[in-house]
């Protein structure tokens, strides 16, 4: 009897600390919103007037390596491309020009003064993957000033139908705005100059969010906002498995991700 009480016991002890191993999986929402903040960046630029303003968001995938949106650094490029010509010739580009290589400029969550004010340092880095067919590109933070930050784990599994999902970014210039939302379907095809798959959101996403993270409860990355149509709360994101598949195909044609 004695033998029976202490193996029964000890099965208890063992069911309640997998319990509880579980439970420690899911992130309370301050946890998860701390966790998501410094794991964004915002990709800044300057304006005209010389003042510096968030216009897409970025994630950190590992110590140096950021995914964001394929579109944001497509505009970035026509610019800088734009600014060397003349402007009656830079009037009739029409093509987008390579991105690979293109310098892109991101700050921190931290060193966010007010909206409207310049930051209070800034970083830079640049584009060494893109995959614009599916709305993706990687890059590669540079300098010897890379800000400590946390990085996201890429999910395994995508959230179910209706399940509700989390997304950082910089709404109209806005830093770092919080948002809820669900899945509200996955889509392989969409009349749109992308390639599926699509993780469709029902979530007030706007302009400023491209390029940002989508993230389950458990605070992993599950897909990359990407683009909206012209219908309340109809928002498209990158699955995650793209992102990995990226990286993986990076890495096996021997290009060094890490410094």
């Amino acid at each position: 009897m004695h033998k029976i009480f202490k193996v029964l016991s000890l099965f208890l002890i063992g069911l309640l600390v997998g319990c509880s191993a579980g439970l420690d999986r899911v992130k309370s929402p301050s946890a998860l919103v701390r966790h998501m903040g410094t794991s964004t960046v915002a990709l800044v630029l300057t304006t005209d007037e010389g003042t510096i303003r968030p216009y897409c968001t970025g994630v950190w995938l590992d110590d140096n390596l950021i995914a964001t949106a394929h579109h944001c650094v497509q505009s970035v490029a026509n610019q800088i491309a734009k600014k060397n010509l003349p402007p009656e010739v830079a009037e009739q580009i029409e093509v987008d020009v390579d991105v690979i290589g293109v310098k892109i400029h991101y700050i921190q969550q931290n060193e966010v003064t007010e909206v409207g004010e310049d930051p209070t340092a800034i970083h830079w880095s640049k584009v060494i993957v893109d995959d614009s067919l599916h709305d993706v590109v990687l890059l590669r933070a540079m300098g010897n000033a890379i800000p400590p930050h946390e990085h996201v784990e890429l999910a395994t599994e995508m959230p179910a139908l209706g399940e509700q999902v989390y997304v950082v970014g910089h709404v109209k210039g806005l830093y770092w705005t919080y948002i809820r939302g669900t899945v509200a379907a996955y889509r392989n095809g969409l009349p749109v100059d992308r390639n599926g798959p699509f993780l469709q959101l029902s979530a007030p996403i706007y302009f400023g969010n491209s390029g940002g993270g989508v993230f389950n409860s458990d605070g992993e990355l599950v897909g990359i906002v990407s683009f909206m149509l012209g219908a309340p709360l109809t928002n498209f994101a990158i699955p995650v498995k793209r992102i990995r598949e990226l990286v993986k195909e990076s890495r096996e044609h021997g290009l060094q991700l890490k410094k």
